[in-house]
């Protein structure tokens, strides 16, 4: 790899944004860990003259990004876009085709397409990375690929959608309902205001669940028919009944191993008021991994918003500019079980 790196982001709302600006403040420091010099040569959104927080170079922006590939000499694209077909497939798929090295937060896009994509990347020898695209700035998929690599999972469990933990803590300690709890995460910016379904149903912490089941269990992405459930039923009296037998209500994702079949589900669980899960609480993200011969390994922080995501995001530019190409589920597309 070159001395001189260039890169492209795509999708510039919070996190895009959020990002554009963290590469420009940083680039010292990335240049002192890595021995890289970066540089910003295309962004593009669907806007752009919309009022963003940090300012953009309207000079190098790009209606559509597609034109990127065609008009810059780009070695790592960042996908910000966060639909799992549409652009945000298209612009990943033409990247990796043309040795690019991709990183994105997108769940949905890995969740569904990650199988794909991840031999596309292998057969161009290039990085698809996505460590944001689960717990946020957790270095979760990292300690599963790298950390752990050795070790034999048997499940993981966790609370892994920070919309829902805020709401459902919200709840336990106010007394108030669902839908104002729900109105006061969205002014926080917590949950999105115009759709947050997909959060408060389950889904987000599904396509979690998913990613971690093929890195944990090395296999591929499952499409089994699984019991999700989300928390837009809970009432305020639920809570205050559990809480008179010391319990407390958490959406948790799980996926196991049970008699050689793969388990996966998300739903509301009951956990005690002194466990672990039950006092992580507000926008906390945790996860619990289980594997021999480490035994438990417990990683908690921040799932959400656009400081965590750059977070994750920022660590895997340094480990591409370090040169580590690597199989983006952590071994080979062929290797991998078919569930």
């Amino acid at each position: 790899m070159n001395k001189n790196i260039n890169i492209a982001i795509v999708g510039l709302g919070q996190i895009g944004n959020f990002l554009l600006n963290e590469l420009n403040k940083k680039k010292k420091d990335i240049e002192i860990k890595t021995g890289k010099k970066i540089t910003i040569v295309a962004v593009s959104a669907k806007n752009k003259n919309k009022k963003r927080k940090f300012k953009i170079n309207k000079k190098i922006f790009f209606k559509n990004p597609l034109q990127i590939i065609k008009e810059k000499k780009v070695d790592i694209l960042f996908e910000i876009i966060g639909a799992s077909d549409g652009m945000s497939k298209k612009i990943v798929e033409a990247s990796l085709k043309n040795k690019i090295h991709v990183i994105t937060p997108n769940k949905a896009l890995i969740a569904k397409h990650g199988d794909y994509l991840s031999k596309l990347a292998e057969k161009n020898k290039v990085n698809l990375e996505f460590e944001a695209s689960v717990g946020g700035g957790i270095p979760i998929l990292r300690t599963l690929k790298d950390g752990l690599a050795t070790n034999k999972f048997n499940k993981v469990v966790g609370i892994l959608n920070g919309t829902c933990n805020y709401i459902l803590s919200e709840m336990e300690s106010t007394n108030d309902t669902f839908s104002n709890v729900l109105k006061k995460a969205q002014n926080l910016g917590y949950a999105e205001m115009s759709n947050p379904k997909l959060d408060l149903n389950g889904f987000d912490a599904l396509s979690k669940v998913r990613i971690l089941s093929s890195l944990a269990f090395n296999k591929k992405i499952s499409r089994n028919s699984c019991l999700m459930e989300g928390i837009e039923n809970i009432e305020t009296k639920d809570i205050e009944i559990v809480k008179q037998l010391n319990l407390k209500i958490k959406l948790l994702g799980i996926t196991e191993i049970i008699n050689n079949n793969l388990f996966e589900r998300v739903h509301p669980c009951l956990v005690g008021t002194d466990t672990y899960l039950g006092n992580i609480n507000g926008v906390m993200n945790a996860v619990i991994l289980n594997s021999e011969p480490v035994g438990e390994t417990v990683l908690q922080g921040e799932g959400a918003g656009p400081g965590p995501t750059s977070s994750a995001l920022l660590s895997d530019l340094l480990s591409i500019l370090r040169g580590n190409i690597k199989y983006p589920f952590g071994i080979s597309e062929k290797k991998k079980e078919q569930n």
